[in-house]
């Protein structure tokens, strides 16, 4: 075990003191040895000064075991140790062994007084330890037979262990955390290969004992397993040095820039040459300079310091181009100097060079923790070290040129190319850490009313130059304190606090009432000047959402809310996240409620206003979700058109609608199917084809199928929708204009459409005695007549109401005082009691009956 050189005296007080106490041990161990036995195996071949010899051999040819700061040694001195415990008696072993292991620790390795000082004492302690077990073993008896064998191997062990806890100790005392693992390694395979090697020893003995004259064979038997564990030895540490080697490129390629290069070429530098320190002398580039260099040392706190370049500096012929292994000097000789102008023991240094060029020195001194100064092989390492820094440096180099194109990168990343002003990222950023550190704040998302007109109107350029005037407006009237960012489009967003203002508003509404009152003003752009407006939603946290996802969407959802009801400025509240959140599902799930035909279609008859005959039903859409509960209808359609899946819908609903009118039809019951038609539906030019293909698959009568549309449908893209209802038309099935009188009721766009019927509004008949509404349908029947069209009145809800309509002459009454919409299973069985009862029943008589009033389950028409 060695202590790194350099040590604070309060270390080295430590090291002394442990040392003192492996001296007191070892002096109480003593007094229980015999010290006056003479040796167990009397040989004139081995003296005291013979097993001496081997020991500093054993030492020399050590196995080492070194760490960044200490290293330790599994030694081949158990060939010794046990032809000592055999041949001598204890005081002589005692000697053999301290005078063996203090003449390598002192010619070979060249420690220092500290070093040595702990070295001989763990010695010494050893030694003692040995000698007692070995003897209290033995007992007396031979040192060849069995029971010597045990007292060998148990001494060896024990003496072992009591040398890695040594080590364990100093490494302790010596400023720093106990290394368990030290100990732990020295006492299982330092074990392992000290038990073998006493085992080789023991044939030693034997053969000493026995046949003196094996011992040549014995003797060149250890020297080829020596020269194997060279060898073993030697491929294992060029394995290591790869390895080193690897790692320290992947630690100075994580390096982004020159200075950080060069500081971790430093540290990873001296970690894997266990080097007290590392110093990198960067020549001038001006060889006439006075100063000459520039040292960087391996710490961060240490900035670069001007050294100069002579030739007396013992590393100045590096500057040249050569490589130089400084040795340790002899005891007495005075210690050279670094680049940094301490003293060194032992140290390195080679050229750095740059495309042949030497561009600097890159040095490493003190061997800390080490039991050998540096080597040749140290040296060549190095080497290869300072031609990856020198590449490195060169990449650092380039990677600090881009580092300012990077930082402009990031800065774009995080702002609007078009205003400059900060963007959606940097905004959830800033939200983000407000709503960690749990700080109340108020989001506004800002929205222009109408914007879209400028752009289509006067242009895009137009249009960007409003938003870069918006722009500015609010960040003047925000200033540095609080954020303005745009989010997208003509969309912008704020952040302020909720504190109380002046008048004890909260702040958040003042500020929203100043960003609507500076963008009320007009804008100068295009030549002109633009009337702008805006709508705000606020969303607060942590009241409405304590991240920046959920504020950004509260805020969303208050804007649209403020759109929609022009009132330019609103707070979120929490019907509105839910209505958006349902819309969400819904949108989510009705394709797949749509394939797994979960989307059920129900029922409503049809009678002949005067003689109450079923001529129809109309089919009708019902979705019960498993989350939501009942969908109505016309949420259904709204989704549908909203997500794209309005042809999967109508596709279903015709399918089924088409399959069931074809099961009635063969059950004898002559009815009629209405389908109704979404907007979306008269816009898409498949439609004809795929009605004709459900008709054709069912083999139905095309006149047997009416397709109901509204008149606002229509009115969307007009030309588009009269083309689809003309080759609807063509495919001889009927159509009708649903709800008629609540929309735009143009006859001249009536006199166009390719229809067959109009369905009265049930505004105008359900609970209603109003001779003006009586008069509109008694007109619209009257027209619809002249016109060649079926008149169908909805919402009749009792006889009153159906005795009304059939006054007026519609055609078709529909309505609860008929049936409620409802299911086959449930329908069915109904229209076959009603048809019975009708062919019971004669035509004059069944028209003189009032209307049966069947209801059928509680569903709203």
């Amino acid at each position: 075990m060695t202590v790194a050189p350099g040590a604070s005296a309060t270390a080295t007080r430590h090291v002394l003191l442990l040392s003192s106490c492996l001296v007191l041990v070892a002096c109480a161990l003593a007094w229980f040895v015999p010290w006056g036995a003479g040796p167990r195996l009397v040989t004139p071949l081995v003296g005291w000064w013979v097993v001496a010899a081997l020991t500093a051999l054993g030492e020399r040819f050590a196995v080492h075991m070194e760490s960044s700061d200490s290293a330790h040694s599994v030694t081949l001195t158990e060939l010794p140790m046990v032809v000592g415990l055999a041949v001598l008696g204890p005081f002589a072993y005692v000697t053999s062994q301290i005078a063996g292991s203090g003449l390598a620790l002192v010619l070979d390795r060249r420690q220092g007084p500290l070093k040595l000082t702990f070295n001989l004492c763990k010695t010494l302690l050893e030694a003692v330890v040995a000698v007692a077990v070995y003897g209290a073993v033995l007992d007396g008896a031979v040192a060849a037979a069995p029971r010597g064998w045990a007292a060998t191997g148990l001494a060896v062990a024990v003496s072992n262990i009591v040398a890695a806890a040594a080590v364990t100790g100093v490494i302790w005392v010596h400023d720093r955390e106990p290394d368990w693992s030290v100990m732990a390694d020295a006492a299982t395979t330092g074990l392992v290969a000290a038990l073998t090697n006493s085992g080789l020893a023991l044939v030693f003995v034997i053969l000493l004992e026995q046949r003196p004259a094996a011992l040549p064979f014995l003797a060149l038997f250890y020297a080829v397993l020596f020269r194997a564990y060279r060898a073993r030895g030697r491929l294992a540490h060029a394995h290591s040095r790869v390895a080193m080697l690897y790692d320290f490129t992947s630690a100075v390629d994580r390096s982004t820039s020159g200075e950080s290069v060069t500081t971790r070429a430093l540290v990873e530098t001296r970690r894997l040459l266990r080097a007290g320190s590392a110093q990198l002398v960067l020549l001038a580039d001006d060889p006439a300079d006075s100063v000459g260099a520039w040292l960087a040392r391996d710490s961060t706190e240490a900035g670069p310091v001007a050294v100069p370049v002579t030739a007396r500096e013992w590393w100045a012929p590096a500057a040249a181009g050569q490589a130089i292994l400084l040795k340790r000097p002899a005891a007495g000789e005075p210690l050279p100097q670094g680049p940094d102008g301490l003293a060194v023991d032992d140290a390195m240094a080679v050229p750095l060079r740059s495309n042949e060029t030497v561009i600097g020195v890159l040095v490493v001194m003190e061997r800390s923790g080490a039991v050998s100064q540096f080597t040749d092989e140290d040296l060549e390492l190095l080497t290869a070290l300072a031609g990856h820094v020198a590449v490195a440096m060169e990449n650092g180099r380039l990677v600090s040129q881009l580092r300012e194109e990077l930082e402009q990168r990031e800065h774009a990343s995080l702002h609007d190319s078009l205003t400059g002003l900060p963007n959606r990222r940097a905004l959830v950023a800033a939200l983000g850490e407000l709503t960690c550190r749990g700080i109340p704040c108020a989001l506004l998302v800002v929205d222009l009313d109408r914007f879209s007109e400028i752009n289509e109107a006067l242009g895009h350029r137009v249009g960007d130059d409003v938003l870069v005037a918006v722009g500015e407006r609010l960040a003047a009237l925000v200033g540095d304190v609080r954020l303005v960012a745009r989010l997208g489009s003509d969309e912008f967003a704020v952040v302020t606090g909720v504190g109380a203002s002046a008048d004890g508003s909260p702040a958040w509404l003042g500020m929203s009432a100043a960003i609507l009152d500076v963008l009320s003003s007009p804008v100068a752009a295009g030549g002109t000047e633009l009337e702008i407006a805006a709508s705000v939603g606020v969303a607060l946290a942590p009241d409405h959402g304590n991240t920046p996802d959920a504020l950004l969407r509260c805020g969303d959802i208050a804007m649209h809310r403020a759109k929609e009801h022009s009132s330019h400025r609103s707070v979120y509240d929490v019907a509105d996240g839910d209505r958006s959140h349902r819309a969400l599902v819904l949108a989510t799930d009705l394709r797949r409620a749509i394939a797994a035909a979960e989307i059920e279609v129900w029922y409503q008859p049809q009678a002949d206003a005067a003689t109450h005959e079923v001529r129809g039903t109309e089919a009708l859409i019902r979705w019960t979700h498993p989350l939501l509960g009942r969908v109505a209808p016309e949420e259904i359609v709204s989704t549908a058109e909203r997500t794209g899946s309005i042809a999967e819908l109508t596709d279903h609903v015709l399918r089924t609608a088409t399959s069931q009118l074809a099961a009635w039809r063969d059950l004898g019951l002559r009815l009629e199917m209405s389908v109704n038609l979404s907007t979306r539906d008269l816009l898409d030019l498949s439609l004809p084809r795929r009605v004709a293909e459900h008709v054709a698959r069912t083999g139905l009568d095309p006149r047997w199928l009416t397709l109901e549309i509204t008149e606002g449908t229509i009115m969307v893209e007009l030309d588009r929708s009269l083309r689809v209802l003309d080759e609807l038309a063509a495919l001889d099935l009927r159509l009708s204009v649903d709800d008629f009188g609540t929309g735009y009721s143009s006859l001249t766009y009536l006199t166009r459409l390719p229809v067959h019927e109009l369905k009265i509004d049930r505004s105008f008949i359900m609970g209603r005695h109003d001779s003006k509404d009586d008069a509109v349908v008694a007109s619209t029947v009257e027209l619809a007549h002249r016109l060649g069209l079926r008149v169908v009145a909805e919402g009749v809800e009792d006889a009153a109401a159906w005795a009304r309509i059939s006054a007026m002459g519609c055609d078709v009454a529909q309505g609860y005082g008929l049936s409620r919409p409802a299911p086959e299973a449930v329908l069915t069985p109904w229209l076959l009691a009603r048809a019975a009862r009708s062919a019971q029943v004669a035509p004059s008589a069944q028209s003189a009956a009032p209307p049966l009033c069947g209801v059928i389950g509680a569903d709203a028409a």
